[in-house]
């Protein structure tokens, strides 16, 4: 797999370099670390993933940037069969301030009714009423790795 560089990955996601760059700057993203062989900062399609969400968040839903940074920190795999990402406010409506987690593909029907979810490697939990899942934000990132793809293969990379 060969990773993309930030201007190949701000024109994948439709993103100037430089606003990408301020996010960096600020800290409100926590990008890929340098790589010790080039030197520069290599985006797997897993970083670019996470950059898409986190773009997505602050483009499409309205929340901070320093907020999605923190709801973007987890790791997420690049793969059109893996799970949904999932937010939804916390108690105190002072600060905004989410919840996240993973729900499995076959669990996001069950998550949005506000009844019990797993996340990978956890028992089932129930959702507290008061955080009123139906009111979360879900982002399927399959269409997201779909672009990403053919991005990257029309980049001449390879993807795996």
């Amino acid at each position: 797999m060969q990773p993309m560089n930030l201007t190949q990955v701000a024109n994948t996601l439709a993103e100037h370099p430089t606003r990408i760059q301020n996010w960096i700057t600020r800290g409100q993203f926590q990008p890929p670390m340098f790589s010790q062989h080039s030197g520069k900062r290599e985006w797997t399609p897993n970083e670019v993933l996470r950059l898409a969400v986190f773009a997505k968040l602050v483009n499409e839903f309205g929340i901070s940037a320093s907020v999605a940074g923190g709801m973007t920190l987890c790791p997420m795999a690049a793969s059109e069969n893996e799970n949904f990402f999932v937010a939804w406010r916390a108690h105190d409506d002072a600060v905004q301030s989410f919840n996240v987690d993973s729900v499995k593909r076959e669990n996001i029907g069950r998550f949005l009714r506000g009844e019990i979810y797993t996340s990978e490697g956890q028992e089932p939990k129930w959702i507290d009423p008061q955080l009123n899942p139906a009111g979360s934000i879900v982002i399927d990132p399959a269409p997201i790795v779909r672009a990403l793809r053919a991005e990257w293969e029309a980049e001449g990379l390879d993807w795996e």
